[in-house]
């Protein structure tokens, strides 16, 4: 509608302040953005994180069983899911309370009907979360987090449940987004069949307080 890059941002950080944490808007490397809105982004705090960009081509072998493992939705678990996430996050070296306010509200998409969240746990105590995003017949996969010390049997294990979950809600493929640089995940990813297709840029900000 001719608004400046500036005010489009300035509006969507608006509009959102008040749901998440942390905003990130994903641009994609061959198709970059003129230099006013990446300039825009950075006055608004935005900084480039390279990523690679997967898809599911053909599912991989079947993983080794994780000894005593228990796969459960995230939905059964809501506390114990919520606990699991600020330790996690709280490892990332993120301060305990704003670890507590984006475990929170990361907890709290639970309530939409397209994101489905699957923990594993052992002996009663949660090692790892994934989840997926159903956008039409598509599905992004979000939030895979371990356990510090949590086995490669049990994130496949984990994948490999996750997988049976689209099958049976008929997804046509399944996409991730993996950070440069986070090379188990990127293996795990690989292991169920997911292969790179694309490099790109997600620009994020922390925190979303309007600017004056």
């Amino acid at each position: 509608d001719g608004q400046a890059p500036s005010e489009v941002i300035r509006g969507i950080l608006e509009h959102f302040a008040d749901a998440v944490e942390q905003c990130s808007m994903l641009v994609r490397t061959e198709e970059r953005l003129d230099r006013s809105w990446n300039a825009a982004l950075e006055q608004h705090g935005f900084q480039p994180r390279p990523q690679t960009l997967l898809v599911l081509s053909a599912r991989g072998g079947e993983p080794e069983p994780a000894q005593e493992l228990q796969v459960v939705s995230a939905r059964a678990v809501v506390p114990a899911y919520r606990r699991f996430l600020v330790e996690v996050m709280s490892d990332t070296g993120r301060a305990s309370q704003a670890a507590t306010q984006l475990a929170r509200a990361e907890a709290g998409f639970l309530d939409a009907d397209t994101l489905d969240v699957l923990v594993a746990r052992h002996e009663g105590q949660i090692v790892g979360s994934v989840g997926v995003l159903t956008v039409s017949e598509f599905g992004i996969l979000r939030g895979l987090n371990m356990a510090p010390g949590a086995p490669d049997s049990a994130v496949s294990t984990l994948l490999w449940h996750l997988l049976d979950l689209c099958s049976r809600s008929q997804l046509r493929q399944l996409i991730a987004a993996v950070d440069d640089g986070a090379e188990r995940s990127r293996a795990a990813f690989e292991r169920i069949g997911m292969v790179r297709v694309e490099s790109m840029e997600t620009y994020v900000a922390a925190g979303f307080e309007p600017l004056a």
